[in-house]
């Protein structure tokens, strides 16, 4: 994989250019070539999609970075807020009077000689899950134990605050968790993507089964050039970003608003030249393809985020 990805690089024999050309002029077309077996032109869609992606996820980490808790640390209740907090902390200690957290709040805060920020209420160094607020383990196993069992949380729950806490301890305040957390999944997106690729050509052959010309090898064709677009059109993105930060231009703001409307008009387009349907029936699969593809993304989302939180 590293030497065609060197050769790709070093090696242009005009393949690249010539295929990404007609990906961005003719939506559909290269893939459909290429599943009619006229490929000699174009560059093979799985050795594009690995350039692509490389040259993408380099430049996303190259241009992307993300500050946990910094706005936060600067945001300061003011002194008028101290009587809202103690009474919203009375209600939550009186449907949680174990929560020796919240009591250490009211106490703190009936004191008008002690400054009302995040870090002297501890909002930093607790976690909240569900309508309680925990600042350690013990704490965490100690408010357990003291409610009935019917309350008590779950497998689930409670091995995400452990997991928590274990981090916490390993690399100190919530915020660093939270920072080493992201780097951990952010690290995973390549991955993430690439697993959504045969559930993406999954839910096209599911919604051109009745197409028996269509072979699930050539939805999956179509869904590695969609996806080569895809981050072609994100890294256009970031330059069209980078040079309204540069020179402070609008229209570089308005350009970059503009690409969201182009992909799913390109999406639509590509759909209808590929599988040659009319209108109203691609439309119709458009947006079934949308919603599902959503809550696909959606939930590896959240299976790869689980998986990263207890890897940090």
């Amino acid at each position: 994989m590293a030497k065609h990805f060197i050769y790709d690089v070093l090696h242009f024999d005009g393949k690249f250019f010539h295929t990404l050309l007609y990906i961005f002029t003719r939506p559909g077309f290269v893939a459909k070539q290429y599943v009619q077996g006229k490929r000699m032109s174009y560059l093979d869609p799985i050795r594009m999609y690995l350039f692509t992606s490389a040259v993408f996820f380099l430049v996303f980490f190259s241009v992307k970075t993300f500050n946990v808790g910094e706005k936060n640390h600067r945001e300061k209740p003011g002194v008028d807020k101290r009587k809202e907090l103690i009474e919203s902390y009375k209600k939550h200690l009186e449907k949680n009077p174990a929560d020796s957290e919240y009591a250490r709040r009211i106490a703190y805060l009936r004191d008008t000689l002690n400054p009302v920020n995040p870090d002297s209420l501890g909002w930093h160094k607790s976690i909240g899950f569900g309508n309680r607020s925990y600042t350690s383990l013990e704490n965490y196993d100690s408010v357990q134990a003291s409610l009935p069992t019917a309350e008590r949380d779950g497998w689930f729950p409670r091995r995400i605050i452990h997991q928590f806490f274990t981090s916490k301890e390993k690399y100190g305040e919530s915020d660093e968790v939270l920072k080493v957390f992201l780097e951990t999944f952010l690290h995973k997106l390549p991955y993430l993507l690439f697993v959504s690729l045969p559930f993406f050509a999954g839910i096209l052959k599911l919604l051109y089964i009745r197409r028996k010309t269509f072979f699930y090898s050539d939805h999956a064709v179509f869904t590695l050039y969609h996806y080569i677009f895809s981050f072609i059109l994100m890294l256009v993105g970031f330059a069209f970003s980078g040079l309204q930060d540069a020179t402070g231009w609008s229209v570089f703001g308005f350009l970059t608003g503009l690409l969201f409307l182009v992909w799913p008009v390109y999406l639509f387009i590509e759909m209808r030249r590929f599988y040659e349907q009319g209108f109203k029936k691609t439309f119709v699969k458009f947006i079934i393809l949308n919603c599902l593809g959503f809550v696909l993304i959606m939930l590896l989302f959240l299976i790869f985020a689980l998986f990263s939180f207890f890897q940090s």
